[in-house]
């Protein structure tokens, strides 16, 4: 029985997942179809502006059924606003807030919560990185799980992290502009800040970043 359960709750997680992925490009695709610009050029055309992102976010979240503001919660007390904790891959240390954290946080009526990074260094750099919880407070609120990060393209669509595309950020440094590759960042040997960032590329591709040939969510999540 305890394994039975295991396996439904990994389904449930990866359609969770699916569906967030599909919702997140409908959006894209409908932003540059009604707003006359891309996403990405338009959210770091006003962060060069005048760095008031949340204008550009609200635009964006007018695409997501009944999208709407959670919190203002901000780097520093995203904890306390948000009132649950987020956890790295392996389960054993709380991310600090160095990702998504300075727009707040926003909602839809599927309970989804969403947060945004930093823009693009430039308007032909893929960005802002989105990050999802894609069952909201609902457990067990790990990256990797149900904590996933998605990249908005030039191109009007959005990739999972990780995935390469010609107008991903050169740096692959989470303090320059939180872009990650690779299976150093999707791995439960690291109690690293950034444990987790880079699965949502193996989750869709249902790739093990450990072995090629096993699946992520029925070999690979623990």
């Amino acid at each position: 029985m305890p394994i039975l359960i295991n396996q439904t709750r990994k389904k449930e997680l990866q359609v969770a997942f699916k569906t967030t992925y599909s919702e997140l490009n409908q959006v894209a695709k409908l932003y540059y179809a009604h707003e006359g610009i891309s996403f990405p050029e338009d959210y770091t055309t006003r962060h060069q502006a005048d760095g008031n992102l949340t204008s550009t976010i609200k635009k964006l979240m007018k695409y997501f059924h009944g999208g709407s503001k959670y919190s203002s919660s901000y780097w520093g007390n995203e904890e306390e606003v948000l009132s649950y904790d987020i956890y790295i891959l392996n389960n054993k240390e709380k991310n600090d807030g160095t990702i998504c954290n300075n727009t707040g946080y926003w909602t839809n009526n599927s309970g989804k919560i969403y947060s945004f990074n930093d823009p693009a260094s430039d308007t032909l750099t893929n960005g802002p990185i989105i990050c999802v919880d894609t069952n909201g407070q609902k457990k067990p609120n790990r990256y990797g799980y149900d904590v996933f990060l998605f990249m908005f393209t030039v191109d009007n669509t959005v990739i999972p992290m990780g995935m390469k595309h010609p107008n991903n950020p050169t740096n692959n440094s989470i303090s320059i502009n939180g872009f990650v590759s690779g299976a150093e960042y999707c791995t439960y040997s690291k109690n690293t800040r950034a444990g987790g960032f880079s699965c949502a590329s193996y989750a869709l591709s249902d790739t093990s970043p450990e072995d090629s040939a096993k699946s992520y969510w029925r070999d690979f999540l623990k």
